[in-house]
């Protein structure tokens, strides 16, 4: 129960009676869902192997490194399944394919925003940074809080695809950053019911985004 009164802090109330309902019936649907999202995996992702760390957003928002809460969703899929339009844009360095992936993610099926921390983000206070391989985003938790300021609830996300000409494979990426750009906190920033539903929900979002760019 003490779990469950941590999780109640990050959600209102209907929100996490629904997530916790959601919890346990999930449960008996595990053997399907994994599954359905085995396709999708969590790489090593950390200051020492990417640069989305050493980024102008991350330094900014998170000037004294306090510890963050990071993952990145990968899906791999052959280029002979991707819209053929899309793939040729993307060998021509366009970003159709990305935007479509993007799209995906925001607007299919995997839009449920009751599901992970990353609902608290008021989506219109999100500053993006584009290009033809990736977008970056920042999410407040609230559009009251000033946007050029560090948040206690913070996150830089950012979305990417890649071509692999020689694997005959796109790389599709969720990559999140999530940390208290306020106070230096020994204390998981999430309990671990809302860090697994967070992982689940990621990789929804990934094949969310991936099926917007299947044939």
């Amino acid at each position: 129960m003490s779990t469950f009164r941590q999780f109640n802090r990050f959600l209102p109330p209907k929100a996490f009676a629904f997530c916790k309902y959601t919890i346990i019936a999930g449960l008996t649907g595990a053997t399907s869902w994994q599954l359905w999202s085995r396709h999708c995996y969590f790489e090593p992702f950390g200051p020492d192997n990417d640069p989305l760390f050493q980024s102008k957003y991350f330094r900014r928002f998170n000037p004294n490194k306090h510890p963050s809460l990071d993952d990145s969703c990968v899906r791999e899929v052959p280029l002979s399944r991707i819209k053929p339009g899309l793939v040729k844009d993307a060998l021509n360095g366009g970003s159709k394919l990305l935007e479509m992936f993007c799209g995906g993610v925001w607007g299919g099926y995997g839009e449920f925003p009751f599901l992970l921390p990353m609902s608290v983000v008021d989506r219109e206070t999100m500053s993006r940074e584009k290009t033809p391989r990736s977008i970056v985003m920042r999410g407040g938790s609230s559009p009251t809080e000033d946007p050029d300021k560090p948040h206690e609830m913070d996150n830089i996300s950012e979305i990417t695809v890649d071509i692999d000409t020689k694997k005959g494979v796109a790389e599709f990426r969720l990559k999140n950053i999530f940390f208290n750009g306020v106070r230096h906190t020994s204390e998981a920033l999430f309990p671990p019911p809302v860090v697994w539903l967070h992982f689940q929900y990621c990789k929804l979002l990934v094949e969310a985004g991936v099926s917007h760019c299947m044939r």
